[in-house]
């Protein structure tokens, strides 16, 4: 197997009338399911998002208080707080469905899987815990971090930015897409004028997020200490406990399995044959940050799961391939793998028939190599 290593990013694809109307239908039907089948919830469990919607310049707790964007966007709705958050919550995850099928076809993947990637993703326990708690500031954050995605795969430097800086005013830990878009924006041989396009890029949100953290503290006199001594020192104290008495064996909890589509990884590892260097780099930068966050943070479920717009693109690319090179498969698995993952999230036997899937693919890869040592199987 081999692979073409390229350091360009895509041009952007020219979609047709049906990638529209699936990609809106399908997103609609599935948020028609999630109101019919997802009961909200009957209390509050962050009533500081609640409290900063009745007046959202006022300083909240830290971090909540730095969290402006939901809270904002419900202040300025004329409805009651409760219907406000649903509203945008709603509408935050329905764009972001939409928006994620179009970043799976950017990615090469075809209609149908792109299709299936974004039913997934609806049916995550994620996504049914914010639709339940629409309270959160995450569903706003899931779109930032698709639009981002989208515009440094295809060089929309303004989308990048404006999802970044909104990403950030939403939810700080947006601030560590920063470093992914580093490595997409520099270039070997080293270019100025790509180098003064990310700093253009980042600059909204860190200036943003300088003048959250720092400046209006102040300006309220509250003091430097709300947003970084007692409170950050007491985070890292409980996480220094939980991880003590648990180890990294978190990772390998059951829960994990229903938080981050854990029984389709194998897939992910599929998808990542024939990705150029650039990519590569990307998906593992992110990766990486990802998990940090998880080092001040026990709600690492939640967390993992800002892992998605790599983990499905790479999960529905790994079918596909699977699909393309084993034609008596075609239409059928990439089925057979939703619904296993759909009708038994907690359970370890999926997640075991997708590991044998793959490496036997593998063998089989490996074993038509040996065969044809001069013939390219994959390209990017």
């Amino acid at each position: 197997m081999s692979a073409k290593i390229s350091t360009d990013r895509k041009r952007l694809p020219v979609f047709g009338r049906s990638d529209f109307l699936l990609a809106l239908g399908l997103a609609a039907m599935c948020m028609v399911v999630l109101w019919r089948l997802v009961p909200p919830s009957d209390r509050c469990p962050v009533s500081v998002y609640r409290e900063m919607a009745f007046s959202p310049l006022t300083l909240k707790i830290y971090p909540y208080g730095r969290r402006l964007f939901t809270p904002f966007l419900v202040f300025l709705l004329p409805f009651d707080i409760d219907t406000g958050f649903r509203i945008v919550t709603t509408g935050a995850l329905y764009l972001c469905g939409a928006a994620l099928f179009f970043l799976l076809r950017s990615w090469g993947v075809s209609q149908r899987l792109s299709g299936i990637g974004l039913i997934l993703f609806y049916c995550s326990q994620t996504l049914k815990f914010c639709f339940a708690n629409y309270w959160f500031v995450d569903p706003l954050a899931f779109l930032a971090y698709v639009l981002f995605f989208f515009g440094l795969r295809h060089r929309l430097d303004a989308l990048t930015g404006a999802a970044l800086f909104l990403g950030t005013v939403n939810r700080e830990q947006t601030l560590f897409l920063i470093p992914v878009a580093a490595v997409a924006f520099v270039e070997y041989p080293f270019r100025v004028k790509r180098l003064l396009l990310f700093v253009a890029c980042i600059a909204p949100a860190v200036i943003a997020s300088f003048l959250i953290e720092f400046c209006w503290p102040r300006i309220v006199d509250v003091g430097i200490g709300y947003t970084h001594s007692s409170i950050m020192a007491d985070n890292i104290r409980e996480t220094v406990r939980f991880y003590r008495e648990r180890g990294f064996a978190i990772l390998l909890d059951q829960e994990i399995l229903r938080w981050l589509f854990g029984q389709l990884l194998p897939w992910a590892v599929l998808g990542i044959m024939g990705l150029g260097l650039r990519d590569l780099l990307i998906i593992a930068v992110h990766l990486v940050f990802v998990l940090l966050p998880m080092t001040v943070a026990v709600d690492v479920h939640r967390l993992l799961f800002y892992a998605f717009p790599v983990i499905l693109p790479l999960v529905c690319r790994g079918l596909q391939l699977f699909e393309n090179r084993l034609s008596f498969s075609r239409y059928w698995v990439s089925a057979v793998v939703a619904a296993l993952y759909l009708q038994s999230p907690l359970a370890l036997w999926p997640l075991v028939l997708s590991i044998t899937a793959v490496l036997l693919f593998l063998l089989y890869e490996w074993k038509t190599d040996q065969e044809n040592p001069s013939k390219i199987r994959i390209s990017a």
